[in-house]
């Protein structure tokens, strides 16, 4: 298994326990896709975010 499949498995369970809205959650996972070159998803996330700090 990939590394990205093993991040999108992650991301579904953080979906699923309602942990999704932590920022430092979003910035990591903004970053898991970018590395990954899943640019899509990374804009995907960080637009839905409510607040963006530095990381962001």
């Amino acid at each position: 298994m990939s590394r990205l499949e093993e991040g999108t498995q992650i991301y579904a369970l953080i979906i699923k326990s309602a942990h999704d809205s932590s920022m430092n959650i979003e910035n990591g996972l903004i970053s898991m896709y970018a590395r990954c070159g899943k640019l899509n998803e990374a804009k995907r996330i960080f637009s839905s975010m409510v607040d963006h700090d530095t990381i962001s």
